[in-house]
């Protein structure tokens, strides 16, 4: 079902709705307004009856017909001998929906007093309404109903139909490309016809085949060396930036070329061979000739290896050196952590990281006071930092007896409890020595800082420390309202 016709449908079934419900209010409505006329008209064809009958009962017929009595009683001497529906019908009352009429009435000798209960709004019409209004929405919710499953059954068999079409698709795109394999099989069918022909063309000529064979292995011989020279070329300009893993890449590269040159080295012997057959001349001289040839391509191979495995060595040497030399320049020789001038730099991209990340991440500070330790406890305490933080290049030698290391992805309060784990191990490391160990910590808390002021915070809290004397591990807390204001009044 198209778009188009969803939302004519849907105008439909609502303007059915709304009909239904419009038609029952109006319908009570209008039987409330006419309610106290009727009533009026009922009640005095009521009298008139009672007078004419000759019980002065009125007839059953015109009181049960459609409801328009709530209750009739008849009295005579003070005596009730008329009571509809039931004895309890002199109870009852005028409310919004009943009026209550009463009458005297002279019944040939007897004087009777009628009272009547009529309803302004009957219950009977109150239920015709309400079922002629029901049935019409209940009709049309169970076609909208049957419309949506129709619906959705078609929808299933077109996308079935659209399934089942695939397969035969896929089977003509098979099939052309089933035709152009077998195209290009003709193709290279009618090459190879063309190639023989030409051989044989050749051999009929054989003076001209001798010349041409001659031309061909010189030709072959020069491109041979170009490709000899290119491939040297190639490989020297690899060596230059290659480590030990690449120069045994390039050892697979020789030895595959080599395979290669002896290949075609063998089919330039057998067409050698073949021409001179063709043409007249001595099978054993050709061979031997061939054979001296193959002999000095492959001193040369040899000698050209031998340059590229010093050049290679060379550049193994070369790039070996050098990077002893940057692990100097970053790590210590006697702690083997990084250097102090490594601190700031390291600190400043691990602070990009973790903002783009919105991370926290916290700097530690620890140093070692009246440090009269000998090598061994040193050499122990190095191993507690790097069996705690686990990352050589975040530890830092941070001056004289100090270490700083940096620990992402933490806040301040972890930090602390971090420090005090270490601080316990530490302990015990300096338990039989005069060293006593202070921390001081510094985190980001959610701030855009450098690693500059960062350091300073983390020095503050070592200072306070070391000051302090009763606290051993201290931590700059930022109040983050009063650093913001801080930051606003700086920048204006």
């Amino acid at each position: 079902m198209k778009k188009k016709g969803i939302l004519i449908y849907s105008i439909l079934i609502s303007m059915v709705f709304s009909f239904a419900i419009i038609y029952f209010v109006l319908a009570l409505t209008i039987e409330y307004k006419t309610g106290n006329y009727r009533t009026e008209r009922l009640f005095y064809t009521l009298c008139e009856d009672i007078e004419n009958s000759a019980d002065g009962f009125p007839a059953m017929d015109t009181i049960e017909k459609e409801g328009n009595f709530a209750a009739i009683t008849i009295f005579k001497n003070r005596r009730c001998i008329f009571s509809y529906p039931s004895e309890n019908a002199q109870n009852i009352e005028s409310t919004k929906f009943i009026k209550v009429n009463k009458k005297t009435i002279q019944n040939g000798n007897s004087t009777l007093e009628l009272t009547a209960a009529l309803y302004t709004l009957r219950p009977l019409k109150i239920f015709q309404y309400g079922k002629f209004s029901f049935i019409v929405i209940s009709i049309a919710t169970l076609f909208t109903i049957g419309l949506i499953i129709y619906n959705s059954i078609k929808d299933d068999n077109e996308v079935e139909e659209t399934d089942n079409d695939d397969p035969q698709e896929e089977r003509s795109s098979d099939s052309h490309t089933e035709t152009t394999s077998n195209e290009v099989e003709i193709e290279r069918e009618n090459a190879n016809n063309d190639k023989e022909n030409d051989d044989e063309d050749e051999k009929e000529d054989g003076d001209n085949n001798q010349g041409n064979a001659e031309n061909s292995s010189e030709d072959i011989k020069t491109s041979d060396e170009l490709k000899e020279t290119e491939e040297n070329n190639i490989i020297n300009d690899e060596q230059n930036e290659c480590n030990e893993a690449e120069q045994e890449q390039i050892a697979h590269s020789n030895s595959s070329t080599e395979y290669k040159n002896d290949e075609q080295n063998t089919d330039l012997n057998e067409s050698t061979i073949t021409e001179a057959d063709s043409a007249g001349q001595d099978k054993q001289e050709i061979i031997e000739n061939l054979s001296i040839q193959n002999n000095t391509t492959t001193i040369e191979e040899d000698s050209t290896s031998n340059q590229n495995e010093t050049n290679t060595t060379d550049t193994v040497i070369d790039s070996s050196e050098a990077s002893t030399n940057e692990a100097q320049e970053i790590f210590s020789v006697s702690t083997g952590f990084c250097l102090q001038n490594q601190l700031q730099t390291r600190l400043d991209a691990e602070l990009v990281r973790c903002g783009a990340s919105e991370l926290d991440l916290s700097l530690f500070i620890v140093k070692i006071t009246n440090s009269d330790i000998s090598e061994e406890i040193a050499k122990k305490i190095g191993e507690c930092l790097l069996h705690k933080i686990q990352f050589r290049d975040c530890i830092f030698e941070y001056g004289k007896n100090s270490f700083a290391f940096i620990i992402p992805e933490i806040e301040i309060e972890q930090a602390e409890d971090f420090a005090e784990e270490l601080y316990t191990d530490i302990s015990k490391i300096i338990d039989n020595t005069d060293a006593e160990c202070f921390i001081g910590i510094s985190s980001r808390t959610m701030r855009v800082i450098s690693a500059n002021r960062l350091i300073n915070e983390a020095e503050e809290a070592l200072e306070h420390a070391t000051k302090d004397g009763k606290s051993k591990i201290i931590g700059f807390h930022v109040d983050i309202e009063k650093y913001r204001q801080f930051i606003k009044d700086k920048t204006k």
